[in-house]
């Protein structure tokens, strides 16, 4: 029987911490299939009696095994790709059992005591215990809260692999000296040691926290400079495009003057016949001009008409509908949303299989009604398009290098109160974005 709460106690204590940290730290989502949730369930608990009974003869590769099962439940349990589930369930033990040392090292000092003291004492082991889960909590709790993104964290592997080493190390180092007792004078070394051995590894791992951060936010940087450097250039284009224009009405109206002119001196003589066929000419010459977007509001006038410009070589053409209201939604707001939305519309038909002759068309259908504001972009697409989660996921080779345009687009949507969803039926797939447009 004490075997048999060991071996449940260690399986759950485990389990809760880095359930905690997957759910509030690294972003996933639990499953919701409950059929397979009862199956993993029943499953790790044969498991668990099983291993009880080996308990006393295999002590140290059980507790192996309860670790290797931990990690596979959480990962089991979560929504995602499985090995993306493995690598973050395989870190999140480590950096959770790094601090559950560091915790049990502070501990231990102010006890002034050693893991093994802590480890035989059941109260203290419990207090311990509760420590950890609490901790654990709060951070997560925190963390997951502030989240501005529904996006599970996205680490590349040179990050990952300096968290790993630097955990793994901590981990090593600090135990050995909680596991070592020294006698007589030597307890004193013992402990300042200790003491430095924390303070340094719990900074390296804030360190490589504020790694990850910055990677990040420069990540998200990036993304944004090359989204506004775009706009400039796009704007630069719309106002050329609208200058030309000017031009062309210039000379429309001082050829207007000279049909009419024309026209007029027929009529006066009398060649009506004539007069006919020349109206007849001008109705049938076919309309030079081209006609520029406008949806009432110029950066994504610029951004619709750039796109035009530059993919109509390549028959690929935008149809507005509709148009904005008086807005309260911040300029740059709108330049990520249709910047990253049209930009992903134009690449989705290009990588299509057309033929040269071929018309591909992207619709916008702009719509308001009292405070709210829908914005629709269809294009047609060659298959199926990857959604996970109400999320689209990048179809780039480099994951960790692109994606940002998705998230930055969900963050301006529901910085409005807003949502976006993603649909892919019938060779189409469409972005629905509804935001409240109020002061």
């Amino acid at each position: 029987m004490d075997n048999l709460w060991q071996v449940f106690s260690y399986y759950l204590l485990d389990f809760i911490k880095l359930w905690i940290v997957f759910w509030g730290i690294v972003g996933f989502k639990v499953i919701k299939k409950i059929k397979w949730i009862a199956i993993v369930g029943c499953t790790q608990v044969v498991l668990l009696l099983v291993a009880s009974f080996y308990m006393d003869n295999y002590e140290g590769a059980i507790y192996k095994i309860i670790t290797v099962m931990v990690v596979l439940t959480v990962s089991l349990l979560f929504e995602g790709k499985l090995f993306k589930k493995l690598a973050y369930a395989l870190l999140t033990y480590i950096l959770v059992l790094f601090l559950d040392v560091c915790l049990t090292g502070v501990i231990s000092l102010l006890l002034s005591t050693t893991y093994y003291g802590i480890r035989q004492d059941g109260f203290l082991t419990f207090i311990c215990n509760a420590i950890n889960v609490l901790t654990i909590g709060i951070i997560a709790g925190l963390i997951h809260f502030r989240r501005k993104s529904s996006h599970p964290i996205n680490l590349s592997k040179k990050v990952y692999a300096l968290l790993f080493s630097g955990a793994a190390t901590g981990i090593t180092i600090i135990s050995g000296f909680m596991v070592t007792t020294f006698h007589g004078a030597n307890e004193r070394l013992r402990r300042v040691m200790l003491i430095t051995t924390i303070i340094v590894c719990i900074s390296y791992s804030v360190v490589c926290l504020m790694v990850v951060i910055v990677t990040e936010s420069r990540d998200n940087f990036k993304a944004l400079s090359q989204i506004n450097q775009s706009v400039i250039e796009a704007q630069q284009e719309y106002y050329l495009m609208v200058h030309e224009k000017q031009q062309e009405m210039r000379a429309i109206r001082h050829e207007m003057r000279n049909h009419l002119s024309c026209i007029s001196g027929l009529s006066k003589a009398g060649k009506l016949a004539e007069m006919e066929e020349y109206i007849n000419h001008l109705v049938e010459t076919p309309d030079v001009t081209e006609d520029l977007f406008d949806t009432g509001n110029d950066i994504v006038n610029a951004i619709l008409n750039d796109a035009q410009s530059k993919y109509k070589s390549q028959r690929i053409f935008l149809r507005l509908t509709g148009g904005f209201p008086s807005l309260h939604i911040k300029p740059l707001d709108l330049c990520v949303i249709f910047a990253n939305t049209i930009s992903n519309a134009v690449e989705a038909v290009l990588r299509m299989d057309r033929s040269k002759d071929e018309d591909a068309f992207i619709d916008i259908n702009i719509s308001s009604y009292k405070d709210d504001l829908y914005i629709d972009i269809k294009n047609p697409v060659s298959g199926m398009v990857e959604i996970y989660n109400g999320n689209l996921i990048t179809s780039k080779k480099d994951k960790t290098a692109h994606g940002f345009g998705t998230k930055n687009v969900r963050q301006r949507v529901e910085k409005y109160q807003g949502t976006i969803n993603y649909t892919c039926e019938n060779n189409y797939f469409k972005v629905e974005i509804f935001m409240k447009n109020k002061a």
